[in-house]
């Protein structure tokens, strides 16, 4: 039998407005769990997830809102249209199994220009310990070098992509090296999932690439209770 964590999404939002015209628009969603068994630990996760929640809301009220009204007063001023600001946090849990928990968060956002950009984070907890972080190398054996492993699996994949298709930097295999980092992981039931920001690897039109690690007895495996 599988244990799973019972979770609600929190959600703030406002549109926000300058002279009556709405110039930024927020929304932010976060998790608040429920465990009887991981009482202490799901309290402390919430606590932590409402605290971010509350920061990203004030930077949107303040520094943001400030950038978006002196735009639109630009705007007016030159006659041109009023462009209204966006900014969305919203969060996916992609692992809830017994004492353990993983989930990302999204963050768009939109200050004018052709686009907005995205960047994602990561979160994986063990519920047994507290709410400990899991850390990646705690997924591999000891002395393991999962590093060198981890992008020489991506490489393969992107080559493999690249053969159906899919675009990314011409200078891939170098950008892969540079560009990966420890904490851009989350877990899922079928493996670890390694994800790159916005343009590391790939153009804009790519999104943030991601590539699945299978737990396999001489690579990642799942947590432990």
């Amino acid at each position: 039998m599988i244990l799973k964590t019972e979770f609600d999404t929190k959600t703030m939002k406002q549109t926000m407005h300058f002279r009556d015209i709405p110039v930024l628009e927020y929304e932010i969603a976060y998790p608040e769990f429920r465990s009887a068994i991981f009482f202490k630990s799901t309290q402390k996760l919430n606590q932590y997830y409402r605290r971010k929640a509350f920061v990203f809301e004030k930077y949107c009220r303040t520094a943001l809102y400030r950038m978006a009204a002196e735009t639109a007063g630009e705007a007016i001023k030159r006659g041109f249209p009023v462009m209204k600001f966006e900014a969305v946090d919203h969060f996916s849990v992609t692992y809830n199994e017994n004492c353990a928990l993983s989930l990302y968060f999204d963050r768009y956002l939109y200050s004018g220009g052709a686009h907005g950009s995205t960047e994602r984070s990561s979160d994986s907890w063990e519920l047994s310990h507290y709410g400990s972080r899991i850390e990646l190398a705690q997924l591999f054996p000891a002395h393991f070098p999962y590093e060198s492993e981890i992008t020489k699996s991506i490489i393969s994949q992107i080559a493999q992509q690249i053969e159906q298709g899919a675009a990314f930097f011409e200078e891939y295999e170098q950008n892969v090296t540079d560009t990966f980092r420890e904490e851009n992981f989350y877990l899922t039931p079928e493996g670890l999932m390694i994800y790159f920001q916005q343009y590391d690897i790939a153009p804009y039109s790519s999104g943030l690439p991601q590539f699945l690690i299978p737990y396999q007895k001489d690579g990642p495996m799942p947590p432990r209770c």
